[in-house]
């Protein structure tokens, strides 16, 4: 609805007088379950971009909610791993396309690389991606494949290998099967270790001299390449469960 009156009452807080009590939301007002009814106020604080806050709740607008409501919707099982990746621009480059086409949940390894904190570092090569997405931290190798086969997760190691399964011979529209895919150090590829632990070896095929792709272009096409199925067999199938949750988490970033 129109806002009816705006009156500045110093340079950092205004006030705004709404014709409808609906708006604007709350992030700790908004019903998880029926997005719709929520609490307002007057007296509100400027900030940037779609969030206002008072002290210490955030103000959500209708556009940012829906937007934040049609991330939720498009969020989808499988989890991406991460393997000694050496520089933190290359993995949120990674993280940037896992919040692109929906991957929630991204399980990074230290292994024999220095520790960086994923939500912190590559704040620009993420494009900010990086606010959007859940980390876990091992490490070690056999502790993060310990924790996907406990969750029931099959493994798809990410490799250069003859041995290998082409990409696009790989079913990942199979609502059953919950994945993880893993990908290695940006020199070094996936150890030994990542590759005996997992249960199928993939590969890009590629027809050029120069046999590899970066990092993140590799991510970027096994991504593509799953929600591409999944979407030809019905993405319904495969979206992240506990939405409601989900969407509060999101409100409170």
């Amino acid at each position: 609805m129109p806002i009816k009156d705006t009156r500045y009452l110093t340079p950092r807080r205004f006030r705004l007088e709404y014709r409808h009590p609906a708006k604007p939301r709350f992030a700790s007002d908004v019903d998880t379950k029926r997005v719709g009814t929520v609490r307002c106020t007057s007296s509100v604080s400027k900030d940037k971009g779609n969030f206002r806050r008072k002290s210490n709740r955030i103000m959500v607008t209708e556009q940012r909610l829906a937007k934040i409501n049609s991330v939720v919707s498009g969020r989808q099982e499988g989890i991406v791993v991460l393997e000694d990746i050496h520089d933190p621009h290359n993995a949120q480059a990674v993280i940037r396309s896992c919040d692109c086409f929906g991957i929630q949940t991204i399980y990074v390894i230290f292994q024999n690389e220095k520790q960086f904190n994923p939500e912190r570092m590559g704040k620009l090569a993420s494009s900010s991606a990086n606010k959007w997405v859940d980390y876990k931290i091992f490490d070690s190798t056999q502790a993060c494949f310990d924790q996907l086969k406990t969750d029931g997760y099959t493994s798809y190691a990410t490799v250069l290998k003859p041995e290998a399964l082409p990409l696009y011979s790989c079913d990942f529209a199979k609502p059953e099967e919950k994945i993880a895919i893993v990908f290695g150090n940006e020199h070094a590829g996936l150890t030994q270790e990542a590759m005996d632990l997992s249960d199928h070896l993939i590969t890009v095929p590629m027809n050029g001299m120069i046999q590899s792709l970066n990092l993140s272009v590799t991510a970027a096409i096994f991504l593509f390449e799953i929600n591409r199925q999944r979407r030809v067999a019905g993405f319904d199938k495969f979206v992240l469960g506990n939405q409601g949750a989900l969407l509060k988490s999101m409100l409170a970033r």
